[in-house]
């Protein structure tokens, strides 16, 4: 993934946490990631190495959020 989509993906994951009112511990508890991990993501540190990743984090931050079509808004 570019630096540019990881970034995008980040602030867009950091994003639906703030409007979902969780701290990154809390989001991170819910998906099932280290909040290391979470801040990585964030930060567009992380990158996830296949496509299917990045889709299995959008499905799982998606339900964490509880926020509806999150996956189709990013």
């Amino acid at each position: 993934m570019s630096t540019h989509l990881r970034l995008k993906f980040g602030q867009r994951i950091r994003q639906l946490r703030l409007t979902s009112g969780l701290s990154q511990e809390e989001f991170a508890d819910h998906v099932g990631f280290a909040h290391t991990y979470m801040s990585r993501i964030q930060t567009g540190a992380a990158n996830p190495s296949r496509p299917c990743a990045a889709i299995a984090h959008m499905k799982a931050f998606h339900n964490a959020c509880k926020t509806p079509n999150a996956t189709s808004r990013f």
